[in-house]
């Protein structure tokens, strides 16, 4: 408001272009902007939780402060993608108590341990296609597996003279035992 005890009036008047008004403006906008970010990057950095320093940000730069909102996020262990803690924190917890780690296997056999048990039972011993052996595999062994994921192990075989190929009479490879 202009009265007659404002500051403003007792100020000579400046011929200002509108953009420079507005550049003047927006420099002290900024000065003040990196100040409050100067600040804001102590309190951000003070939280251990990359999941939790994004969230902050995010509430500050969207202006979406929920009271509470942070300290939820620091205390449930859920990050801004709201996963849980990391196996590492775990696995290290764990060390710092003295108990084993325990790594768990995969009851799900793959393509060379299957390949291996076929050639111990002796299935190799007539020629089988790669489509023969993987109908086989899923109906007597219970085993789902990819044409492509035996690709690559009967070639590896063959190479180390554990199965020997050669092609049929339509062209398709015939592995067998040599």
């Amino acid at each position: 408001m202009v009265g007659k005890g404002n500051s403003l009036n007792r100020l000579p008047p400046v011929a200002v272009k509108p953009r420079e008004l507005e550049r003047m403006i927006m420099i002290a906008d900024f000065e003040i902007l990196k100040k409050q970010l100067a600040e804001l990057a102590k309190v951000i950095n003070s939280f251990q939780c990359e999941a939790v320093q994004l969230k902050v940000v995010e509430l500050v730069l969207t202006g979406e402060v929920v009271a509470g909102s942070v300290e939820e996020v620091a205390t449930s262990g859920k990050g801004a993608t709201g996963g849980e803690k990391g196996k590492k924190k775990k696995a290290k917890k764990k060390a710092e108590k003295g108990e084993a780690a325990i790594k768990r296997r995969s009851s799900k056999k793959g393509a060379v341990p299957i390949l291996t048990q076929l050639i111990e039972e002796g299935y190799f011993k007539q020629g089988h296609t790669i489509n023969n052996i993987v109908e086989y595999v899923e109906r007597d062994k219970a085993h789902k597996l990819k044409v492509t994921s035996l690709s690559g192990p009967l070639a590896r075989f063959v190479r180390d003279s554990k199965l020997k190929r050669d092609k049929n009479a339509d062209g398709q490879y015939e592995y067998k035992q040599p």
